[in-house]
């Protein structure tokens, strides 16, 4: 009977080592995602803020050259406007 009960006491000591071992591997894995996690996660906001950036500067963009559009158009509509063609064709 205390060999039975010293194999059960064992057996159950192998269960409580291996049990700890695998919580421990588990805690491990845990922080390792958490990390990870927060680093896509602060990834994703430094993308989200240059996207951001890029969208005003790009409806800036398009805000000058609208404006640029527009001054060339009005230039092209002047009594002048072939000038610089015309003395150009001179000195041919």
């Amino acid at each position: 009977m205390t060999q039975f009960l010293a194999i059960a006491l064992l057996v159950m000591a192998l269960v409580c080592a291996v049990a700890v071992f695998a919580a421990s591997m588990q805690g491990k894995r845990a922080k390792k995602a958490e990390a990870e996690t927060k680093a896509l996660h602060e990834a994703f906001w430094q993308v989200k803020e240059k996207n951001e950036r890029l969208q005003k500067a790009l409806g800036e963009t398009s805000k000058v050259e609208e404006a640029a559009n527009a001054e060339r158009k009005e230039l092209a509509q002047t009594a002048d406007s072939d000038l610089v063609n015309r003395a150009n064709g001179l000195f041919k």
